[in-house]
């Protein structure tokens, strides 16, 4: 059974332990962190994710007590209902089993019942081209791009804005 969990600093070696390269780093958070990533960073967004006045929960997925995947939900101020993920990422031994699906319909129904959040937002790279399959594949529509948002090396990546109505 798959389940979401609040992200704590025990799980930050795990985390650390998937990002490879500047390039997926970059993927995974824009310019958020710096490469090469350390547990001080992810620290420091998790001290700021605990204050009682945030609107941020990092959250881990979870199967038989592993964590097997990530995702940040920064839940908007204003009154319209709509949150944003951020940071998605599965453990790389784990990917190609569609648990990127049933991680992004567990937050949707998390976002739904718990939250009751109406609307999801999203962005990701051009480049990036599985995440963007697997969020349309969950119901997220594109709404907007963003001509030239980010460079890696010699590459400009576009960032494709994406939302989701939930019912």
């Amino acid at each position: 059974m798959y389940k979401l969990r609040s992200f704590t600093r025990e799980d930050i070696p795990k985390l650390l332990s998937w990002m490879h390269s500047a390039k997926d780093l970059l993927i995974w958070t824009g310019s958020g962190y710096k490469w090469p990533l350390d547990s001080s960073q992810l620290e420091e967004t998790l001290v700021k994710a605990n204050k009682s006045n945030s609107k941020y929960q990092l959250l881990k997925f979870v199967t038989d007590n592993s964590m097997i995947g990530y995702i940040e939900l920064k839940i908007h101020d204003s009154n319209d209902n709509t949150a944003h993920i951020g940071r998605l990422i599965i453990d790389p031994k784990m990917r190609g089993r569609g648990l990127g699906i049933k991680l992004i319909n567990l937050l949707k129904k998390y976002a739904q019942d718990v939250l009751n959040i109406k609307t999801l937002t999203l962005g990701v790279y051009s480049s990036n081209q599985t995440a963007r399959s697997l969020y349309e594949r969950t119901g997220f529509i594109v709404t907007d791009i963003k001509a030239k948002s980010i460079n890696f090396k010699n590459e400009q990546w576009d960032l494709v804005l994406m939302e989701c109505q939930l019912q």
